[in-house]
């Protein structure tokens, strides 16, 4: 963890907000609005939530039509995990308890990039929408849906000590009303995912963040109850000739900011699906 941690950190970066991350318009359902989706492939039953303009699952994609041991990984073609399930049947993997904790129903399944974007291959082309694993009418958020729904958390009350936006080079301090109370190991840092102070912003906007934990690249399972890491659509581009990594977003315990960073593209992550 102390390695994916430092790493982390490495490769986090500023965000610049938009003047349209706040857009105003009648269409558009009010802040906090909850509802639910059905995925007609497997009868998974979503909840919902809308955060400014965006209306976003409110639970990880539990979509999962094969499975993949951890030791088996791939940049290229797509495998899915579900995290502590060491076999390749689905009926087992969606039925396995890890402590006493159904971990497909509770945490959802863990995605490599291919799989996330249902992209073959070591570079991506799609522009636009990703759909990937999503269900018909969502799809996988790109960086920029990210850097939007930041910045709209930000400047519309859910930084945990009350401030509106953000200071200059710093970060947005809106991990704790992403994130549930729920599974998080404890942590003393103040405002920290996994501290119980200021339990008025704890998933004050509804997006009921989970820490499920991860699927390494080298064949482990790691950090449940640490934090969660959800792709994006967006490939990492710079300096980085054979398209290996991915964009991707992350809370963990013991912050109160929501980091992103790029990683490999065979890196077990949970996928967060946006409706189109």
């Amino acid at each position: 963890m102390k390695k994916w941690l430092f790493l982390i950190l490495a490769g986090t970066m500023l965000v610049a907000c938009d003047p349209q991350d706040n857009p105003n318009s009648q269409d558009i359902p009010p802040d906090g609005t909850t509802g639910t989706f059905t995925d007609a492939r497997d009868g998974n039953v979503y909840k919902t939530i809308q955060i400014g303009s965006q209306t976003w699952m409110a639970e990880d994609l539990k979509f999962l039509p094969s499975v993949n041991k951890p030791i088996d990984g791939s940049k290229q073609e797509p495998h899915y995990y579900v995290y502590g399930y060491d076999g390749s049947d689905v009926a087992e993997a969606k039925a396995f308890t890890y402590e006493g904790v159904n971990m497909y129903e509770t945490y959802g399944v863990l995605y490599n990039w291919s799989a996330a974007t249902t992209t073959v291959g070591t570079k991506a082309t799609a522009q636009g929408q990703v759909q990937g694993a999503c269900p018909d009418g969502w799809h996988v958020p790109s960086q920029a849906e990210w850097v939007q729904l930041e910045c709209y958390l930000a400047d519309n009350g859910h930084n945990y000590d009350g401030s509106i936006g953000w200071e200059e080079n710093k970060f947005k301090k809106i991990g704790k009303s992403m994130a549930t109370a729920d599974g998080w190991k404890s942590s003393d840092t103040e405002g920290a995912v996994g501290n119980a102070d200021y339990p008025e912003y704890q998933n004050k906007s509804g997006f009921s963040a989970l820490p499920s934990g991860c699927r390494f690249s080298y064949g482990i399972f790691g950090d449940l109850g640490i934090n969660v890491s959800w792709w994006s659509a967006t490939e990492y581009q710079v300096f980085d000739f054979n398209y290996d990594h991915a964009w991707l977003r992350l809370l963990q315990n013991s912050y109160n900011i929501l980091f992103y960073n790029y990683w490999r593209k065979d890196e077990g992550l949970s996928v967060r699906c946006v409706k189109d």
